[in-house]
Protein backbone atom coordinates (compact mmCIF):
# COMPACT_ATOMS: atom_id res chain seq x y z
CA UNK A 1 0.00 0.00 0.00
CA UNK A 2 1.79 3.24 -1.54
CA UNK A 3 -1.13 5.56 0.40
CA UNK A 4 -3.00 8.90 -0.88
CA UNK A 5 -1.45 11.50 -2.45
CA UNK A 6 -3.78 13.93 -4.31
CA UNK A 7 -6.75 11.82 -4.21
CA UNK A 8 -5.46 8.86 -6.23
CA UNK A 9 -4.65 5.55 -3.53
CA UNK A 10 -1.96 3.41 -5.10
CA UNK A 11 -1.27 -0.16 -4.16
CA UNK A 12 1.52 -2.15 -5.49
CA UNK A 13 1.72 -5.40 -6.06
CA UNK A 14 4.24 -7.94 -6.88
CA UNK A 15 3.35 -11.41 -8.30
CA UNK A 16 5.67 -14.47 -8.51
CA UNK A 17 4.82 -17.37 -10.58
CA UNK A 18 6.75 -20.73 -10.24
CA UNK A 19 7.00 -23.43 -12.33
CA UNK A 20 8.54 -27.01 -11.33
CA UNK A 21 9.85 -29.01 -14.42
CA UNK A 22 11.59 -31.72 -14.84
CA UNK A 23 13.58 -31.22 -11.67
CA UNK A 24 13.79 -27.28 -11.93
CA UNK A 25 12.43 -24.42 -10.70
CA UNK A 26 11.44 -21.33 -12.68
CA UNK A 27 10.27 -18.47 -11.05
CA UNK A 28 9.36 -14.98 -12.87
CA UNK A 29 7.92 -12.10 -10.98
CA UNK A 30 6.45 -8.80 -11.71
CA UNK A 31 4.92 -5.32 -10.57
CA UNK A 32 1.44 -4.77 -10.60
CA UNK A 33 0.01 -1.17 -9.80
CA UNK A 34 -3.15 -0.27 -9.19
CA UNK A 35 -5.01 3.38 -8.82
CA UNK A 36 -8.23 4.34 -7.44
CA UNK A 37 -9.23 7.48 -8.50
CA UNK A 38 -12.36 9.44 -6.83
CA UNK A 39 -14.35 11.27 -9.72
CA UNK A 40 -18.00 10.71 -7.89
CA UNK A 41 -19.20 13.98 -6.13
CA UNK A 42 -21.00 13.36 -2.72
CA UNK A 43 -24.45 11.39 -2.47
CA UNK A 44 -27.65 13.07 -1.05
CA UNK A 45 -29.22 11.10 1.52
CA UNK A 46 -32.42 13.39 2.43
CA UNK A 47 -32.76 16.97 1.09
CA UNK A 48 -35.93 19.26 1.54
CA UNK A 49 -39.11 18.53 -1.08
CA UNK A 50 -40.49 21.81 -2.98
CA UNK A 51 -42.06 23.94 -1.08
CA UNK A 52 -44.48 26.95 -0.80
CA UNK A 53 -44.09 30.63 0.97
CA UNK A 54 -45.96 33.47 1.38
CA UNK A 55 -44.37 37.14 1.33
CA UNK A 56 -44.20 39.38 4.69
CA UNK A 57 -46.08 42.81 5.26
CA UNK A 58 -43.51 45.11 4.61
CA UNK A 59 -41.39 43.32 1.50
CA UNK A 60 -42.34 42.29 -1.72
CA UNK A 61 -40.35 38.92 -1.02
CA UNK A 62 -40.40 35.64 1.21
CA UNK A 63 -38.01 35.25 4.22
CA UNK A 64 -37.05 31.28 4.09
CA UNK A 65 -35.24 29.07 6.20
CA UNK A 66 -33.20 26.38 3.69
CA UNK A 67 -32.99 23.89 5.56
CA UNK A 68 -29.64 21.33 5.53
CA UNK A 69 -29.28 18.19 4.09
CA UNK A 70 -27.58 15.23 4.79
CA UNK A 71 -24.92 13.27 2.60
CA UNK A 72 -21.86 11.46 2.81
CA UNK A 73 -19.27 10.94 0.14
CA UNK A 74 -18.40 7.25 -0.42
CA UNK A 75 -14.53 8.09 -0.60
CA UNK A 76 -13.61 11.18 1.54
CA UNK A 77 -14.98 13.53 3.68
CA UNK A 78 -17.52 16.69 2.41
CA UNK A 79 -15.57 19.71 2.41
CA UNK A 80 -17.94 21.85 1.60
CA UNK A 81 -22.04 23.09 0.88
CA UNK A 82 -23.09 26.16 -1.19
CA UNK A 83 -26.92 27.20 -1.29
CA UNK A 84 -27.25 29.34 -4.41
CA UNK A 85 -30.11 30.97 -6.08
CA UNK A 86 -31.45 33.03 -8.85
CA UNK A 87 -29.98 36.32 -6.92
CA UNK A 88 -27.97 34.96 -3.49
CA UNK A 89 -25.43 32.58 -2.74
CA UNK A 90 -24.61 31.01 0.94
CA UNK A 91 -20.77 29.55 0.45
CA UNK A 92 -19.69 27.46 3.19
CA UNK A 93 -23.42 26.84 4.78
CA UNK A 94 -25.53 24.01 4.42
CA UNK A 95 -28.61 26.15 5.09
CA UNK A 96 -29.62 29.45 6.39
CA UNK A 97 -31.73 32.29 5.84
CA UNK A 98 -32.57 33.55 2.26
CA UNK A 99 -35.00 36.09 0.86
CA UNK A 100 -36.91 34.85 -2.64
CA UNK A 101 -39.35 36.92 -4.84
CA UNK A 102 -42.74 35.95 -5.68
CA UNK A 103 -42.58 33.43 -8.32
CA UNK A 104 -41.01 30.16 -8.68
CA UNK A 105 -37.20 29.81 -7.13
CA UNK A 106 -34.98 27.31 -7.84
CA UNK A 107 -32.96 26.48 -4.60
CA UNK A 108 -29.55 24.57 -5.12
CA UNK A 109 -26.95 22.70 -3.22
CA UNK A 110 -23.88 22.27 -4.32
CA UNK A 111 -21.56 19.70 -2.31
CA UNK A 112 -17.62 19.17 -2.55
CA UNK A 113 -15.58 16.40 -1.32
CA UNK A 114 -12.07 16.94 -0.31
CA UNK A 115 -11.03 15.91 -4.23
CA UNK A 116 -13.32 19.38 -5.16
CA UNK A 117 -15.68 16.74 -7.17
CA UNK A 118 -18.84 18.06 -6.64
CA UNK A 119 -22.97 17.09 -7.08
CA UNK A 120 -25.76 19.48 -6.99
CA UNK A 121 -29.12 18.93 -5.21
CA UNK A 122 -32.08 21.23 -6.16
CA UNK A 123 -35.72 22.19 -5.46
CA UNK A 124 -37.83 24.84 -6.05
CA UNK A 125 -39.89 27.40 -3.80
CA UNK A 126 -42.70 29.13 -4.93
CA UNK A 127 -43.43 32.45 -3.26
CA UNK A 128 -47.02 33.88 -3.09
CA UNK A 129 -48.32 37.15 -2.43
CA UNK A 130 -51.23 36.21 -0.66
CA UNK A 131 -51.14 39.52 1.99
CA UNK A 132 -54.21 41.24 1.25
CA UNK A 133 -53.45 45.08 0.19
CA UNK A 134 -53.83 47.87 2.75
CA UNK A 135 -56.91 50.60 1.48
CA UNK A 136 -56.62 53.47 2.89
CA UNK A 137 -59.25 56.38 1.59
CA UNK A 138 -60.63 59.71 1.65
CA UNK A 139 -62.99 59.73 4.47
CA UNK A 140 -65.40 62.28 2.75
CA UNK A 141 -65.12 63.69 -0.55
CA UNK A 142 -67.52 65.51 -2.78
CA UNK A 143 -68.31 64.86 -6.22
CA UNK A 144 -69.81 67.73 -8.19
CA UNK A 145 -72.89 66.07 -10.33
CA UNK A 146 -73.21 67.86 -13.83
CA UNK A 147 -76.54 69.48 -15.53
CA UNK A 148 -77.55 65.76 -15.97
CA UNK A 149 -77.05 64.46 -12.61
CA UNK A 150 -73.46 62.14 -13.66
CA UNK A 151 -70.23 62.86 -13.03
CA UNK A 152 -67.34 60.57 -14.02
CA UNK A 153 -63.80 60.72 -11.34
CA UNK A 154 -61.06 58.74 -11.59
CA UNK A 155 -60.42 55.80 -8.45
CA UNK A 156 -57.28 57.16 -7.58
CA UNK A 157 -58.86 60.68 -6.14
CA UNK A 158 -60.76 58.52 -3.38
CA UNK A 159 -56.97 56.99 -2.23
CA UNK A 160 -55.29 58.51 0.96
CA UNK A 161 -51.84 56.17 0.66
CA UNK A 162 -52.96 52.84 -0.14
CA UNK A 163 -50.75 50.29 -0.29
CA UNK A 164 -49.35 46.93 -1.05
CA UNK A 165 -45.68 45.41 -0.44
CA UNK A 166 -46.10 43.91 -4.09
CA UNK A 167 -47.30 46.60 -5.98
CA UNK A 168 -51.42 47.87 -6.40
CA UNK A 169 -52.15 46.43 -8.77
CA UNK A 170 -55.03 48.54 -9.40
CA UNK A 171 -57.81 50.72 -7.73
CA UNK A 172 -61.48 50.44 -8.07
CA UNK A 173 -64.65 52.63 -6.46
CA UNK A 174 -68.29 51.85 -6.03
CA UNK A 175 -70.76 53.54 -4.53
CA UNK A 176 -71.53 52.66 -1.18
CA UNK A 177 -75.55 53.63 -0.91
CA UNK A 178 -77.99 53.36 -4.12
CA UNK A 179 -79.48 56.93 -3.62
Amino acid sequence: DLGEIGCVHKIMRTWRVREWWCDQEFTNGQIQIIELVDHMGPIVDHGPYDMEATTGHRKCVANITVPGIEAHDACHNIRRIDVSWDGGILTNSNGGKIELPVGENLVTYTLYDECYNSSTYTYTVTVRDETEPVAICDRNTVVALNHSGYNWVPADVFDDGSFDECKLDRFEVRRMDDN
